[in-house]
């Protein structure tokens, strides 16, 4: 058997595990159950060889979010590391200063999908306001 064929055994008929820093799935052998981490950065940064961020880090899309190397938004995941868990499908995180490459956790703060429409609609609501009364 190639070592091809047999790393996509594994893969499909190995055991799921979910990465202890990352959270994204990846599939071990029955014989390594106990493994942790999905990457060597994981892996790094969860032995504390690394900041502790250093798995999240990416590269930024064209409307200024940054996403991580899971291509997943950078700020989706801070949040999710926070409160131990993925973000439920009607939970938004926001940007308390409205900085999209600002994801420290000071600067998140978790709303309801209704609740984030609200608040940038008033905040350009506030904005257009401020210009009219300008001219």
């Amino acid at each position: 058997m190639s070592s091809r064929t047999k790393r996509y055994l594994e893969r499909t008929t190995g055991v799921k595990l979910m990465c202890t820093i990352c959270g994204g799935p990846f599939y071990v052998p029955p014989s390594k159950v106990a493994a942790k981490y999905c990457s060597t950065p994981c892996r790094q940064t969860g032995n504390g060889k690394k900041n502790s961020g250093a798995a999240l880090r990416g590269t930024g899309n064209g409307n200024g979010y940054t996403r991580s190397k899971q291509r997943q938004f950078e700020h989706r995941l801070v949040m999710e590391r926070s409160l131990g868990r993925k973000l439920l499908k009607h939970e938004a995180v926001h940007h308390k200063d409205g900085n999209r490459k600002n994801n420290r956790l000071s600067n998140l703060q978790i709303v309801n999908r209704a609740e984030h429409m609200f608040i940038h609609i008033h905040a350009r609501q506030v904005e257009q306001h401020e210009r009219d009364r300008i001219r």
